[in-house]
Formats: C-alpha cells, sequence, structure tokens
C-alpha cells in the first residue's frame, strides 16, 4: 500500500525520496482513517499509485490542517523530484506546520 512509484515501475535508482512517499502514505492512512488507494487487487493499487493523484486528506477528514494537508500531498508526489530532497527539508515544514496550529485558538 506504500510503495513508490519509481519501485512499482523499476528499472531506475530507487532512493530516499521511497522511503519519503511511503511516510505519506503512512501520514495519510493516520490522519484520514483511510488508505490513500483502497483496491484490494494489487495491479489496480499500484496503477494508481503510478498515475492517479490522491483525493485531497481534507476530503475525508476536515479537520486535518491545510498545512499537514500539503506536506501529506507532496510527499505523495509522483515524480521524485518533487517530493522534499530530505528529512531535514521535510522536518523544517513539519515544525512549522505545528508552530502554525499551536497558534490556532483552542476548541
Amino acid at each position: 500500500r506504500y510503495m513508490s512509484p519509481e519501485q512499482i515501475q523499476g528499472g531506475g535508482e530507487v532512493g530516499p525520496a521511497a522511503d519519503l512517499y511511503a511516510l505519506g502514505g503512512v501520514m495519510y492512512e493516520l490522519f484520514t482513517g483511510t488508505p490513500v488507494f483502497e483496491e484490494e487487487e494489487l495491479v489496480p493499487l499500484l496503477l494508481n499509485h503510478m498515475t492517479e493523484p490522491p483525493e485531497p486528506p481534507r476530503s475525508r477528514n476536515p479537520t486535518v490542517p491545510p498545512e499537514v494537508e500539503s506536506i501529506i500531498l507532496r510527499l505523495l508526489l509522483k515524480n521524485p523530484e518533487d517530493r522534499y530532497k530530505d528529512c531535514s527539508e521535510l522536518k523544517r515544514e513539519l515544525l512549522s506546520a505545528y508552530v502554525q496550529a499551536e497558534r490556532l485558538p483552542s476548541r
């Protein structure tokens, strides 16, 4: 359920960006309660990871902060070069999202 498009396609170098994609899938499921793609059959599941954009997390759970949704969607981009360049960059974005959330009034 968390395999990156470049892993599915094979034939190329698979690096840390594949792990970031998988993290995006885990975060998506944690924040929405559902996997990115819900196909039970392997081939349609893999095709979706290669070709289909994910449904925005906020459409499944409106309480997901917009900053977190943006992070998740960037992690799930099809092209590895479009994802975060490394975990340090992702960490900065997550910390920024946390700071933004802390500024919101309590519910």
